[in-house]
């Protein structure tokens, strides 16, 4: 894979102490150089490369702070550095074109500009000393090579003055059209990594080693990390459990334009469904995968809540049907149960028992199509003024009577008599609440036990709790206890919980359960005072 060189001033720098070092071995050795000046000129210009190199590393200025402080030091020594190894003829004059074309890549266009005029000014400063024996020369020219010095002298100098300063606008320029793609280049990975990183589905860039080089802010979200933890984790551990397994058939669908429906275990025991589309990418410097994730958690819920609804809606209307069907022929058997129960054939104890039998099991079949009609239909709320703590005792008393709360079971009931607990709402229906609460609550103990009902008064809330000391309800029906035709009771069909949580929702109030302070349940109704 090919890599782009990348020039700093932190590059140039390692370069230019090599570079000296460098030049240290060809005066010695190549050009045999003695004047002691090119030396410590030498030295000069290592020890501000150091110098600056540590700057650098520290973060003491910045970096292009760093480049034109070390362009304009380092070109002033080198311009001494070239006069003490043959001025004119100084095999090291490539120093100053080499520092403009390293700045021309790190500095702007005007003050590139303006070190092109500072380099060119101070060579000819030097030479112009050099040549009036104002500064030591080391210029060697045969007289016949050229028809005088001083032509040889002016030639050399203007010639190079203007290389320096076509040099210096050649690379300006350069650095004008490098920037303007730098600028233009990071525009455009900004405003594509903004799109990225916006888009709602997922998506993951993958090496030819399957491991996440790129992940955007949905695809994060959907296993609840963060962008850099996911970075050369690798997508299958991500993404697919028990990998090893799948089929071609997978990654087929997976490469198509449908993708491939798959559940995806996340952490905490959370389940989604997503749709994965796998394509490849591959280019001269990089080659690998691109996942696109979406998420179908939300759309399958929807097509199981609309099952759900079709199959409510058909039960409800069965529901309906069969009670209506139902009722009448039954409001008829207990009136002629009153009539022969005159009778003096069924006054004998047998007969009499017989007629209580019918007489309770024609009531619970009246109660259970009640809740079928109020199940399957809707209701009209009979809103009055009522005083909550007497609706609460008036249930009480009705059902410490009933036949099927044993009597070893108490029922109490905790208020503030000082308190008002009037409320706007329909009576009937927060009776029936109260009463399926309270007749499970004391159906869920077995031998003795308690059901209490307390009434509270909270800001702007009435908070009613029925606790009760039976059995408590098992961690797997937790979610089931409220839908329909749901019951652990043998002899129950289910429908009294969901009734109730349906008459609470059609009113606006709040119904919740937790486990009881020992052992039981405890179901709240939430009131809100005003309504």
């Amino acid at each position: 894979m090919k890599r782009l060189f990348h020039l700093s001033s932190f590059g140039l720098l390692v370069f230019k102490l090599f570079l000296f070092l460098t030049i240290i071995f060809l005066g010695l050795y190549i050009f045999r150089i003695t004047a002691q000046g090119f030396y410590y000129s030498l030295s000069i210009l290592f020890i501000i490369s150091s110098i600056l190199l540590f700057f650098h590393k520290k973060k003491i200025l910045s970096e292009q702070k760093i480049a034109i402080i070390q362009i304009l030091l380092e070109t002033t020594v080198e311009n001494v550095l070239i006069q003490f190894s043959g001025g004119l003829e100084s095999p090291f004059i490539f120093l100053l074109v080499l520092d403009l074309f390293f700045a021309a890549y790190i500095i702007s266009r005007r003050k590139l500009f303006i070190i092109s005029c500072y380099v060119a000014f101070f060579y000819s400063l030097f030479s112009t000393l050099a040549f009036l024996n104002v500064l030591p020369s080391f210029l060697n020219i045969p007289d016949k090579i050229i028809p005088s010095y001083e032509v040889y002298f002016y030639y050399v100098i203007y010639m190079r003055v203007f290389l320096f300063l076509m040099i210096g606008y050649l690379a300006s320029k350069l650095s004008e059209r490098i920037v303007s793609q730098k600028q233009r280049i990071k525009q455009m990975e900004t405003f594509t990594d903004s799109i990225l990183y916006q888009i709602q589905a997922g998506l993951l860039s993958v090496d030819r080693d399957d491991k996440i080089i790129y992940s955007n802010k949905a695809a994060a979200d959907l296993f609840h990390l963060d962008n850099e933890s996911m970075l050369n984790m690798r997508w299958q551990d991500l993404v697919l459990q028990d990998f090893e397994t799948l089929d071609e058939e997978f990654y087929k669908q997976a490469y198509s334009d449908d993708g491939c429906e798959y559940k995806v275990h996340i952490a905490d025991d959370v389940e989604k469904f997503m749709r994965i589309y796998l394509s490849k990418f591959s280019d001269e410097h990089i080659e690998g995968k691109t996942i696109i994730l979406r998420d179908l958690t939300i759309y399958k819920e929807m097509e199981k809540l609309q099952t759900e609804k079709k199959k409510m809606k058909t039960i409800g209307e069965l529901s309906a049907a069969l009670a209506h069907e139902i009722k009448n022929p039954l409001a008829s058997i207990c009136g002629s149960l009153e009539v022969l129960k005159e009778d003096e054939v069924f006054r004998e104890y047998k007969s009499a028992k017989l007629v209580n039998v019918i007489f309770k099991e024609t009531e619970r079949l009246e109660r259970i199509l009640s809740e079928f009609l109020t199940f399957s239909g809707e209701f009209h709320l009979k809103k009055n003024e009522y005083y909550l703590d007497e609706l609460i005792n008036d249930v009480l008393v009705m059902i410490r009577n009933h036949p099927l709360i044993e009597p070893a079971i108490t029922i109490d009931f905790e208020y503030d008599k000082t308190k008002d607990y009037s409320a706007y709402l329909d009576g009937d229906h927060l009776k029936q609440l109260i009463f399926n609460f309270v007749l499970n609550g004391a159906q869920s103990i077995e031998g003795t036990g308690q059901v209490s009902v307390s009434l509270e008064k909270r800001e702007s809330n009435y908070f009613i709790n029925v606790i009760d000391t039976g059995s408590g309800i098992a961690e797997a029906d937790k979610e089931k206890v409220f839908q329909p035709f749901f019951s652990t009771k043998t002899k129950g069909i289910g429908l009294g919980l969901n009734v109730c949580k349906k008459i609470a929702d059609h009113h606006g109030w709040s119904i919740s359960f937790t486990k009881g302070f020992e052992k039981g349940t405890i179901f709240s109704i939430i009131i809100p005072i005003y309504v």
